[in-house]
């Protein structure tokens, strides 16, 4: 894989995490702005956004590992 390429699934998935993020930003507030009390609200979105995480950061693992491979690294 070329150089450009990895870069590329570096910033996809990045970009891809940060919107999830940002997501989850206005999630933890209710329309009015405030934030929101419930444990269980807030954890069960945290779960949610953590799993999609780690399978974005799974994506760059698996571009870098496929990048080293191409060049008999």
């Amino acid at each position: 894989m070329e150089k450009s390429k990895l870069s590329f699934f570096y910033h996809l998935a990045c970009d891809r995490a940060h919107v999830l993020l940002d997501d989850l930003y206005e999630s933890l507030h209710d329309e009015d702005g405030n934030p929101v009390l419930e444990a269980e609200v807030i954890n069960t979105s945290i779960d949610a956004v953590s799993n999609v995480i780690r399978e974005e950061l799974s994506i760059i693992k698996s571009a870098l590992d496929e990048h080293t491979e191409g060049k008999g690294e």
